[in-house]
């Protein structure tokens, strides 16, 4: 309703407090996604409290500019009554957006507020067509894409309608958003619930058939993406908006990385952009998935922590302290690290400049030839507290001023289609000496707030009547506190377009025959011929298969019309099974699940035993099932840190089918891994190194209607795989 200046591409900023969320307004972004202190997937970010929220919704509003909410975590059954009445709260104050992650919250909201705008988190894993058409139908304005997906995908879906938002800028998750289970499985802290311990920023040793290939090194942590090179390219494309990763990161940070790349998209970028960018934050920098980046420079085996920017070598020692030879800028004020057999970091206090070289007094255990790397830049962040004293943005208001004998003491404040009128004393004392006009101007120009310029004052005055400067003045205010009380209730986010596609399927309930039914997973063809030859007929091969698969994210399948494992919106289909990493963990999802005519909807690994039998009641076309024996995935990622060690930086190198895997972590626990790879490049799945083993319990899962249990496979012996027939002779037919 009410615009500042018109929007190109947005410029989507994070904000963990409120002080970082005036910072990024004021270094230029468009929008801003925070979270409240729940269903948020950073809950160790600071987050905004209810009072803090609407502040930094009515700030944002003010200055033209969006606030997303993000609702970004899947939530259980017995959490609806406390979302519903925090969904109330956001729409009340008109958040231009939630972001959502779980299929019930979006079906709860479409039901309960339907005039909240929804965004589809990257949580939900949508990196294809059919994914985002599906979401379109459901009345979803924007899908915030998967990380993996292509360019050549993304211009199909923008072709849709929807609006899509990408990830531009920051850290980036080794598995496909979602779909990662690695932190739950082992303490407890679900990301897809917020609470990651980040178990892919810790150290992993690969073994190839037992034997160590390389030294206990970062396999699974990614490079930080940075896409300033392609902004204008994103633009031209039709994306909706360009999001910076980073609701945990500092205040310098989020300035230096909006305002890098608002620069470059009014094509204003300086050429120590990318210097910038580095000193901000960085574990080096990678193009991404999006443009096709190579597997080899998207993994950083090396490091997991902030790089900093390279700025030169130390040249000479002495006992009082070190010269340094920069080939960029170094002030006091700023932070370096210096690494060579050890490293150390500290903040630049004293700094003599001796010729071209730099010196910095005191002692330091570094060697000459040391790199030296700059990792705070104390300008940026001096530059990014003072945004607070300063105002980037304007509102141009129009004040028409009466002052007639007789009459109230009227103030009309206009801006754009918006008018508010206030009124004071009765002025009924005729004035010895009239108010200069100019004067009269000079008070309502002093509005008090650097967002707000009188920019056209008319003064309607008869000189006869007598008012005080300080009426004027109170009468000033007063129209200001109106005029903001006023824009923030005729505030309006856009309103979405209801059209539920999948709101009259499945209406009637078709009862269906129940016995217990076993899915296998399996890892090889050995163990797909025994589950055969021992009577299983529901087997999925993760292996490339001409009969049914375990379909994995961008898997191309052979023939849609087979019965397939899917694990995500995008691929589900009629008459499929959709796994546990579909995150059904409540009864909105189960329903919006039988809605898509899935033949059989597992329930989230993430439930507890009670919460699963509670779900296995409800009513439902398809069966329901649950995990019930194996080592459970927890993370799949295109990421193929086998081929990165090895040094192989093709595609379809081969080493997957000839050659078994694991990694082992530093308590030397070790997890299976699967490797394949498809037409659109590399895939690796990692098992748990827990055996999950709830086969006493499936007579009480089959008494509350779950009939189809999941088994996983991983490199079980012939002699183990015996074993586990016999635990389930009792339970077949």
């Amino acid at each position: 309703m009410f615009i500042l200046y018109k929007v190109m591409m947005e410029i989507l900023a994070p904000a963990g407090n409120l002080r970082i969320l005036k910072i990024a307004i004021q270094a230029g972004c468009d929008a801003v996604y925070i979270s409240g202190k729940n269903y948020g997937a950073r809950k160790a970010a600071p987050n905004f409290s209810d009072g803090e929220m609407v502040e930094a919704i009515h700030y944002a509003h003010l200055r033209g500019k969006k606030i997303y909410v993000t609702i970004n975590t899947i939530i259980f059954d017995n959490e609806f009554s406390e979302l519903h009445e925090y969904l109330s709260f956001l729409s009340s104050h008109k958040v231009d957006a939630v972001i959502v992650q779980d299929l019930g919250v979006l079906s709860y909201i479409r039901e309960h507020f339907p005039n909240l705008t929804i965004h589809a988190s990257t949580q939900m894993n949508i990196h294809n067509e059919r994914g985002a058409k599906t979401l379109l139908d459901l009345g979803v304005d924007r899908v915030i894409l998967a990380r993996e997906t292509p360019i050549s995908e993304i211009k199909k879906i923008i072709n849709l309608g929807i609006e899509v938002e990408v990830f531009g800028h920051g850290a980036l998750c080794y598995a496909y958003s979602g779909n990662c289970l690695m932190s739950y499985m082992i303490g407890g802290r679900s990301g897809n619930r917020g609470e990651c311990a980040q178990p892919c920023r810790k150290k992993y040793q690969l073994l190839e058939n037992n034997k160590p290939i390389g030294k206990m090194c970062s396999l699974l942590s990614m490079k930080d993406l940075n896409t300033l090179n392609y902004v204008e390219e994103l633009e031209k494309l039709g994306v909706t908006s360009l999001k910076i990763e980073g609701r945990m990161k500092s205040a310098s940070y989020v300035y230096t990385v909006v305002s890098t790349y608002k620069k470059a998209l009014l094509k204003k970028t300086t050429i120590d952009a990318e210097d910038d960018l580095k000193v901000a934050f960085n574990r080096d920098f990678t193009k991404g998935y999006m443009f096709n980046e190579a597997n080899h420079l998207v993994i950083n085996t090396s490091s997991v922590n902030h790089q900093g920017l390279l700025i030169g070598k130390i040249k000479n020692i002495s006992s009082s302290g070190c010269l340094l030879v920069v080939d960029k800028p170094l002030y006091v004020g700023d932070a370096i690290r210096i690494k060579g057999k050890e490293e150390i970091g500290f903040y630049i206090n004293n700094l003599e400049k001796r010729g071209k070289d730099l010196y910095i007094p005191g002692r330091f255990k570094v060697k000459v030839g040391d790199d030296v790397y700059k990792t705070i830049d104390g300008v940026k962040t001096k530059e990014a507290d003072n945004l607070l004293s300063e105002e980037l943005y304007k509102l141009n208001l129009e004040f028409i001023i009466s002052i007639y004998y007789g009459k109230e003491l009227t103030l009309e404040i206009k801006y754009q289609n918006l008018k508010v009128i206030v009124k004071s004393i009765l002025l009924n004392e005729k004035a010895d000496k009239p108010l200069n006009e100019e004067r009269i101007i000079e008070q309502l120009s002093k509005t008090g707030d650097k967002l707000f310029c009188a920019s056209k004052i008319i003064v309607k005055y008869d000189h006869l009547a007598f008012v005080k400067i300080s009426d004027i003045n109170a009468l000033r205010r007063i129209g200001i506190e109106k005029f903001i009380d006023t824009f923030i209730k005729e505030y309006s986010p856009n309103n979405s377009f209801i059209n539920n596609h999948l709101a009259n399927k499945n209406n009637e309930q078709v009862k269906k025959e129940q016995k217990i039914q076993f899915d296998f997973v399996v890892q090889n063809m050995e163990q797909y011929l025994w589950c055969k030859e021992h009577g299983y007929l529901s087997v999925f091969p993760v292996f490339d298969n001409d009969d049914t698969m375990y379909a994995r994210h961008f898997n191309i399948q052979k023939n849609k019309a087979l019965k397939n494992i899917v694990h995500n919106l995008g691929d589900m289909t009629p008459h499929q099974i959709l796994s546990p990493t579909c995150n059904i963990s409540n009864s909105y999802a189960l329903k919006f699940a039988d809605k898509t005519d899935a033949d059989v909807i597992y329930l989230s690994n993430e439930l507890s035993k009670n919460d699963k039998l509670a779900l296995g009641k409800v009513t439902t076309n398809a069966s329901k099932g649950v995990f019930i024996y194996g080592h459970m995935e927890v993370m799949t990622s295109k990421g193929c840190f086998i081929s990165k060690l090895k040094n192989l930086n093709c595609i379809n190198c081969g080493s997957c089918s000839h050659n078994n895997y694991k990694i082992i972590d530093e308590y030397d626990n070790e997890m299976f891994v699967n490797g394949r790879c498809n037409e659109s490049g590399p895939e690796i799945s990692i098992y748990s190194y827990k055996l999950f083993d709830e086969l006493k319990n499936i007579k009480e899962y089959y008494k509350n209607g779950i009939d189809h249990f999941l088994i996983i496979l991983t490199n079980e012996t012939k002699e183990e795989l015996g074993g586990l027939e016999l635990k389930l002779e009792k339970y077949k037919g």
